[in-house]
């Protein structure tokens, strides 16, 4: 029986042994540390942490600073690059004159696997302070990270023990074959993510299978998921609109919450934070298919399609616009408010030039009454590195119905492969501002906002890179107008600051609903 229990104590001592190699924190490019916390909710009252971090720095490795345990962008193709720091202290004051501490670090994989582990079992010493004394444990137990030599070697990195979740046969190509050739009900369609910063990147196709829908991926910036596995599965309630959701989280383990297809192309899903308990709505916006006669209409025809935004170019209710805000309106309605009153008139498209992205709408209305002048002209050039700024409507049924303004700079005076219609700038542009108004410094118009670079279109990852369509194609527009009139303004807001423009600009951009 002897013989079994010496046996026993040696196969694991090996195997700890093992596990604890050094050389296995070579699999690792980044670590985070835990925070060292005590019962009064004091964060390591003898200052361990900083003396942990500049070690592993200094051997060549990554600090992440994980916010609500979030993983950061650049591990999130492999999220087993990064190693986990605990740090375990016991400290024991003997007598005024001598102090006694133990010290352990214990660095753990993405599975919650020990990798390596240091200690200092301490002894008597003399210090003046328990935090002097932990100053020099904490160093004596980094001592063999000290002298151990770091060099990343990918083929250590261990893989990512996941919960194996279903997987589908579907693809991109046969769910758009599905779509297309079947009545669908209201929430099936392929979706991107609103990518947030608790919610990464992702693509799902959502198709009806038997009383159920599952969410199937098409792309992911994490390595976790694979196209075809089952993202999530939604169960209908009795209230239109609301499903129960089983959604599966970056790790695939599986969480519990509700979901709301709040209009035809937005889906809401609650999720709720593990530590602080608060509440956030993701959303998730379709792609495709466009809405048509193949979807159940169970909305009436006062559903909005799309939104965007506009501005007034003369007094008699003639608004520019992008050409693609009102592709296939069957109405269109224009909001305009002022600091005392908000006006819904309807509207009809007047011109149009697809090629160039830009419309011209009427106000049809016989509650609208003239403008007495406008304050802007349409300028037709402008300066790289000129200040400028728009005022519009993004994502009108996530952010509100109140107006938003952005600003920045002019970036160049060419778009994509150089064309020479668009100018780049770095004023921030989301769905919905598609039509604004871009001002210059003074007030004018030089442009007309319309599209942001797709970074997954083009395979990089791409910052504020957004385009403004030269004012020139506006202007090509309004003199195929009967009497036309260039837009000249008075220029009564030149040399005014942004808050004083925007308080009189406000007034003639407007929120197009587009039914």
């Amino acid at each position: 029986m002897r013989k079994y229990k010496i046996l026993i104590i040696l196969v694991f001592t090996f195997s700890i042994s093992f596990a604890q190699e050094i050389r296995n924190l070579n699999g690792f490019s980044h670590f985070r540390i835990a925070p060292i916390s005590y019962q009064n909710g004091d964060i390591d009252i003898y200052g361990m942490m900083p003396e942990i971090k500049n070690t592993l720095v200094k051997k060549g490795l990554k600090y992440e600073y994980l916010k609500n345990n979030q993983i950061p962008a650049e591990l999130k193709q492999n999220p087993c690059k990064l190693l986990t720091c605990v740090v375990e202290q016991k400290g024991v004051v003997r007598s005024s004159q001598s102090t006694n501490a133990k010290v352990r670090i214990s660095f753990y994989d993405c599975n919650g696997k020990l990798i390596f582990q240091t200690d200092y079992k301490g002894g008597a010493m003399l210090f003046s302070s328990l935090s002097n004394y932990f100053q020099k444990a904490i160093i004596k137990t980094l001592k063999p990270i000290d002298k151990f030599k770091y060099k990343f070697d990918s083929n250590l990195t261990p893989k990512l023990d996941l919960p194996e979740v279903e997987t589908t046969t579907e693809t991109e190509k046969s769910l758009i074959a599905y779509f297309d050739s079947n009545t669908l009900d209201d929430i099936e369609g392929i979706y991107k993510s609103y990518k947030s910063e608790s919610l990464g990147y992702y693509k799902f196709g959502i198709k009806k299978f038997r009383t159920k829908y599952k969410a199937i991926i098409l792309e992911s910036e994490t390595s976790n998921w694979k196209i075809s596995e089952v993202k999530a599965i939604f169960e209908p309630s009795s209230v239109d609109d609301l499903f129960s959701v089983k959604w599966f989280m970056g790790n695939k383990s599986e969480y519990e919450t509700f979901g709301t297809l709040e209009n035809r192309g937005l889906l809401s899903i609650e999720f709720t934070n593990p530590e602080t308990k608060e509440k956030r709505q993701e959303k998730f916006i379709k792609m495709y298919p466009a809405f048509s006669s193949k979807v159940k209409k169970k909305e009436s025809e006062n559903s909005i399609f799309a939104t965007g935004t506009g501005f007034l170019i003369n007094k008699n209710g003639i608004i520019a616009t992008n050409a693609h805000v009102v592709e296939n309106a069957d109405r269109i309605e224009i909001t305009i408010k002022n600091d005392t009153s908000e006006i819904i008139y309807n509207a009809k498209v007047l011109l149009k030039d697809e090629n160039n992205d830009v419309a011209l709408l009427k106000i049809e209305d016989s509650k609208f009454s003239n403008f007495s002048s406008l304050p802007y002209k349409l300028i037709e050039n402008t300066e790289i590195g000129e200040n400028v700024f728009t005022i519009g409507f993004p994502l009108n049924s996530i952010m509100g119905n109140n107006f938003k303004v952005n600003n920045g700079i002019v970036s160049s005076n060419t778009g994509i492969s150089d064309d020479i219609r668009l100018y780049q700038i770095s004023v921030p542009l989301h769905p919905g501002n598609s039509g604004g108004p871009l001002f210059n410094e003074n007030g004018d118009i030089i442009g007309i906002t319309s599209s942001r670079l797709n970074g997954k279109a083009i395979g990089t990852s791409v910052q504020n890179v957004n385009y403004a369509i030269k004012s020139a194609y506006i202007l090509n527009l309004i003199k195929m107008l009967p009497n036309y009139q260039k837009p000249n303004g008075d220029s009564s807001l030149k040399g005014k600051d942004l808050k004083e423009k925007i308080k009189v600009l406000k007034n003639y951009v407007c929120l197009i609903r587009v039914y």
